[in-house]
């Protein structure tokens, strides 16, 4: 059976979640590690922490991976680390207590590596987006791609939060095929050369794709004139 550490937030998060749940006679959840930095996150974060409580799966309120039970011991060890939008640093040591740490990102990695991808790709006018499923390693978005697919989007007429939602319908699917076959599959490495990456601190750019639709960027907007 292998040992699994779920940390993160939101539908995706959700999502993730029950799937191993699901699998109790293959994954045994050691915990889930939660993010609370907004607020769309929180009713589905409430249901994981309902969820936990069901289940008997500690759930580590601090947030704070120092804090999953007995990581601290030298003989720790886990098969899998699954992050949904687990926006913190993890340090090498934590990294090297598991056999891998999986991240799910909202782009066609090494495009749009760090924040609001989706944002930038419709802002860029983009035709296609995607979601990548990665090994995490001591870099932003770096690690060897594991599995990846692109779909279509249509910068004329669609608002962030309807490329969000078909990032979060696509990723999940592209997660519940890529786990069962984990084992076997050959990380490949990104193509660094082609890497574009985006800053909070260039949030002021995005215009009326600063958030999930027009309307509402533009009111926000204002904050950064």
């Amino acid at each position: 059976m292998k040992k699994v550490v779920i940390a993160g937030k939101g539908l995706l998060a959700l999502k993730v979640f029950n799937w191993f749940i699901e699998r109790s006679n293959k994954y045994e959840i050691i915990c889930f590690v939660p993010v609370f930095d907004d607020d769309l996150c929180g009713k589905h974060n409430e249901d994981i922490e309902s969820l936990s409580k069901k289940y008997s799966i500690p759930y580590i309120f601090s947030g704070n991976l120092e804090d999953i039970p007995g990581i601290a011991n030298k003989d720790f060890c886990c098969d899998i680390m699954q992050l949904s939008f687990f926006k913190k640093i993890i340090t090498k040591d934590i990294i090297n207590k598991f056999s891998i740490i999986l991240n799910i990102h909202l782009s066609d990695l090494p495009k749009y590596r760090g924040s609001r991808g989706i944002n930038w790709a419709l802002k860029n006018n983009e035709q296609t987006q995607g979601v990548t499923i990665h090994k995490l390693d001591e870099k932003l978005d770096h690690g060897p791609i594991i599995s990846q697919l692109k779909y279509t989007i249509h910068p004329n007429f669609q608002e962030v939060i309807d490329v969000y939602n078909q990032a979060i319908d696509y990723a999940f699917i592209l997660f519940s095929h890529t786990l069962p076959d984990i084992e076997h599959i050959v990380p490949i490495e990104q193509d660094h050369s082609k890497a574009t990456y985006y800053d909070s601190k260039d949030f002021y750019k995005l215009g009326d794709r600063l958030t999930f639709t027009k309307k509402e960027s533009l009111k926000l907007d204002k904050i950064y004139e």
